[in-house]
């Protein structure tokens, strides 16, 4: 089901915007998730050992570039901004409904993790 999702957003996405729009949210997708699990290793940083400056400095150099890049895009390309946004709110929505849709699911791959 979700590849089906995933499939038919990009099909609207292609349709609707043009190849530099598309590469645009693709470097801000790669940019949020790289910012995510930078934030996400800093809270675990204790178990994997890692030093906490270089993940400081990771999340302060991705953020940094995350400024630069809605900056640039909203002089540049408004639609690609636009279409980001619209992206992240349909990819919290998907995310709180599956979450609502399947609990026990999750429960028991907390267990498992833990």
């Amino acid at each position: 089901m979700s590849l089906l999702l995933t499939g038919f957003v990009i099909l609207v996405l292609v349709w609707l915007l043009d190849l530099s729009a598309i590469a645009s949210l693709g470097s801000a997708v790669a940019l949020l998730i790289f910012l995510a699990i930078s934030i996400g290793h800093l809270r675990i940083r204790k178990e994997t050992g890692v030093n906490a400056v270089v993940l400081v400095f990771a999340i302060l150099t991705v953020s940094i570039t995350l400024v630069g890049f809605f900056v640039t895009t909203i002089d540049s390309s408004p639609s690609s901004l636009i279409a980001f946004a619209a992206l992240l709110v349909l990819a919290i929505i998907v995310d709180t409904v599956w979450r609502a849709v399947r609990p026990e699911r999750e429960h028991k791959n907390r267990e498992l993790v833990s």
